[in-house]
Order: structure tokens, then sequence, then C-alpha cells
């Protein structure tokens, strides 16, 4: 069964994961953000349009891999981060991914905090698109149990070596705070030629859908898994919101639902996870969509606004909620007066075109 195909407009789709079984990911929390540092990725301000006029941000977290998160004991386990996943076979698994490939690992890896991006070259698409360059899998280093289920690992960039070829399996992730389209791996399989391949760091053995995949090679379980992208279901969905991809303002103005002049007044926090930072803002005025003055919280990436400094933001609403995020990566403009009146005029043009 081929992989539902989604529209990628210029308009953010709400494109969240939701799996039967794994950790419930809300409305307004999204990948990208552990309990023990405050990541806000996705959700940029809360707008009540209650007084006062406050616009907030209370992010719930979920980590980068789909289950329940606590601080570990770092003198166990060296890596201060535990997650608890919800078992899924190899086949579920497989299901489940968004885009299935033959990759070969570069070495070059990013680090962002508690994040590691790692490059891979594709090599061959089995399930997903194809996209042109390199791609970037992010790996959280930590301990993971598998509820209900003898079974503990560590998902650690280590286990990668450079040149070696892998089959991944994978769930991509959408955000406009990124600097890349991201993919997740997923229940920590581990593919690899002249391997013994590993889920959740056990050979495939027991549940592990014993019968087809025990003591076959690397080259039979790659024939097993595009005979089953063929034959098997699919429920995959990508994770997070698309947004504008036009970099041209005329484009950004018109595809965003709200236009808005601010100050940022305070720095509320930053994040090296994802190079962002979190502003509490005025609202000075509003050149479209229904948000009227006050305050609100937006995130930017780092460096990107100074408190005292006069902006136009774009921004989208997240899905059917009260929060917004930026609409895309040109998004911020400093507010030289200009600026903010060519906008005016584009979005009465676009205005009086809808009209007509």
């Amino acid at each position: 069964m081929k992989q539902q195909k989604r529209s990628l407009d210029n308009r953010p789709e709400k494109v969240f994961l939701k799996r039967e079984g794994l950790f419930s990911i809300e409305l307004i929390a999204i990948l990208l953000s552990i309990v023990l540092s405050c990541v806000w990725i996705l959700s940029g301000c809360n707008n009540t349009n209650e007084e006062p006029h406050s616009y907030n941000s209370e992010n719930d977290e979920s980590s980068i891999i789909n289950g329940e998160n606590e601080k570990y004991d770092s003198e166990n386990t060296g890596t201060g981060i535990s997650s608890r996943v919800k078992y899924m076979s190899f086949e579920d698994t497989l299901a489940t991914a968004t885009d299935i490939m033959v990759a070969t690992y570069t070495g070059r890896t990013e680090r962002h905090g508690i994040y590691y991006d790692l490059e891979f070259i594709p090599v061959k698409q089995i399930k997903g698109t194809a996209v042109d360059g390199n791609i970037h899998v992010r790996i959280c280093e930590q301990s993971v149990s598998v509820v209900d289920r003898d079974i503990g690992y560590v998902v650690s960039p280590s286990r990668y070596e450079t040149g070696a070829n892998y089959v991944l399996v994978l769930e991509k992730f959408i955000s406009v705070y990124n600097l890349y389209d991201l993919y997740l791996p997923l229940n920590n399989i581990l593919i690899e030629s002249g391997e013994k391949p590993t889920m959740y760091n056990d050979s495939f053995v027991g549940d592990f859908s014993a019968s087809r995949i025990e003591g076959k090679s690397s080259t039979e379980i790659l024939e097993y898994i595009e005979d089953f992208q063929l034959k098997g279901e699919d429920v995959s969905q990508v994770v997070g919101y698309d947004y504008i991809r036009s970099t041209n303002l005329a484009d950004v103005v018109s595809s965003s639902s709200v236009v808005i002049e601010i100050v940022p007044v305070e720095l509320l926090g930053a994040n090296e996870n994802n190079d962002t930072e979190r502003f509490v803002c005025n609202i000075t005025n509003s050149l479209k969509g229904d948000m009227r003055e006050g305050q609100i919280t937006i995130i930017f990436v780092a460096d990107t606004v100074d408190i005292g400094s006069k902006y136009i933001v774009m921004l989208e609403r997240l899905g059917d909620s009260d929060y917004y995020i930026l609409s895309s990566k040109a998004s911020v403009y400093a507010n030289d007066g200009a600026i903010s009146e060519k906008v005016k005029t584009m979005i009465q043009s676009s205005s009086m075109g809808e009209k007509n």
C-alpha cells in the first residue's frame, strides 16, 4: 500500500502523529522537547482573547521518541535522560514509518544540546518521498525502557559507523524552527550490512517477528521490508506542522493568518536544544488577523530580535488551538516604518483581490 500523500502548500497543515498505544501528543505539544529542559519548539503564543489581553505559551513537553520522559539517575546511565515507550512489533514499526531508506552515514554530526543530528546520504528510497541532497537523523542520547516488557536499551549516536550503509526506519519531523526537515529513528532499529540486525538493542527474536526475521541476513530483511511495503498496511503520518516555504515577503504576508507589529520587552529564556529564544512582546498594531493589542509570547530563532526594538512578525495558528508559531523562516522583519507601509499595501491589495 502506498504512503498517504500530504499536501505541503503555502498554509501550514496539521500533521500530528497520533498512534494507538503510544504517548498521546496534545494539540499544543509536539516533539523536540524533554521534561528536564524547557523546549519551546512548535507553540509560540496563546491567544485567549480575554481580559487582560495576555497571550502566553504553556507547552506540555514530550520527547523526540514517543514515550513519557522523566529525569534519570545519571549515576546509573551516564546520560541523565530516561524514556519509556510502548512496544511495537517490527511490522507495526514499518507501517508507522513515514520513510524507510538505505543510507550511508557520512560521519558528520551536529550537536544541539541533548540532540545529535547525524548526516546520511540516501542510497535507496523504499518508503516515503525521496529528497534532494543529504538528510539529518536526530537522536537523543538516553536510556529507554519498553512498557510492560523486560527490555531496556541506550540510544547513542556512537552506534553508527562512518561510511557504513544502514536501513533506516524513520519518521519525518517538520518545524519552522528547525534548520532543515529532520528524521527521527523508530524503536532503535539498526540494520547494517554485515552486522546482526537489532531492534530495541536486541536481536530479532521472540516477539520481533521471529518466524520471518530470526536468523535472516540484512539483505533478506531488506527484501522482506520491500515486500511488506508493497503489501502491508500504512498508518504513517508526518510529525509536526508544515510552514510557508517561500521567503518572498508578498507570499508570506498573503499566506499568514496573523501579521502584527511588536516590541520585545522581556526574554523568558533560551533553548540550546533548538537554538531558540522566547520573548514576551507588546503588540503595538494588528495588521492582519483578529489579535488585539496587548502582550504575546513568541518563540524566535536565537539572536534575531532585541528587547526594545520594533518588528513586524507573521504568525500562523497552531491547528485549532489558541497557539501561534512563526509562519515561515522569513516571518520576522525589523520595522523601520517603510516595511510597515509596504506590508499594509500588500494586505490591502490582497483583500481587494479577494473581493473581486
